[in-house]
């Protein structure tokens, strides 16, 4: 989706970031204040080197902020921090499916004036949307340049592609943690079957009133004897 005209509104853009459903799935990818990774740090540096720009992040779009999974080529404090908190350009990556495509910030009314292109320096910018399987925008796969840029057809499969390989990435990390939240249920199961069966064996072996050892655990150690 290229932009020519004027940036959509704060309403709209603000009606999309603060969807109570969207910001549920965000929460939901225990991605949020992560440490860096590999897997994705690989994907950003390979689109920087593929599409020939300075720089390219992973993005989750929180309530009040946008948090890097990944951040190639920004300087501090983005780099340690990995989060930036006002309007920025992959807020209005979530208003479409679609790659949000801008050659030149500069000339396009309502885009010129976020705040990334005075603190960064951002030019152009490519945002290919991360969805989930219900159709809701967690945040974006994005490319950034310093300068304008006319993004080719290639460009935009290379950043589709990438943005498919860091939706794997986020729903394996999803299945790992529901794995590990399935596994912890089942050990505290496992517990309690077992303090149950504790329970059992000594109301078995037990005499109610007096809570002496009865006939059946007498029999059981005479023939242990």
């Amino acid at each position: 989706m290229s932009f020519s005209a004027a940036a959509p509104s704060d309403d709209e853009v603000n009606a999309a970031r603060l969807d109570p459903a969207r910001l549920q799935a965000v929460c939901d990818t225990g991605l949020l204040d992560t440490p860096a990774e590999e897997s994705f740090d690989r994907l950003t540096r390979l689109a920087a080197r593929l599409l020939e720009v300075p720089a390219t992040f992973v993005s989750l779009v929180d309530a009040g902020r946008d948090f890097y999974k990944s951040a190639i080529g920004f300087g501090e404090p983005l780099t340690s921090e990995r989060q930036l908190q006002g309007r920025t350009f992959c807020h209005y990556a979530l208003l479409s499916p679609e790659p949000l495509l801008l050659d030149d910030v500069s000339t396009l009314p309502g885009f010129a004036d976020v705040p990334t292109v005075q603190t960064l320096g951002v030019r152009a910018y490519a945002g290919v949307p991360l969805v989930t399987p219900e159709g809701l925008v967690l945040g974006s796969f994005c490319a950034v340049d310093f300068k304008p840029k006319r993004w080719t057809d290639q460009d935009i499969e290379v950043l589709v592609e990438l943005a498919h390989c860091a939706m794997r990435e986020v729903r394996l990390r999803k299945a790992l943690q529901d794995a590990d939240a399935l596994n912890q249920q089942l050990v505290a199961q496992i517990q309690r079957v077992d303090e149950l069966n504790r329970q059992l064996s000594e109301m078995a072996t037990t005499d109610a009133l007096t809570g002496l050892n009865n006939r059946r655990m007498f029999d059981h150690s005479l023939q242990l004897e």
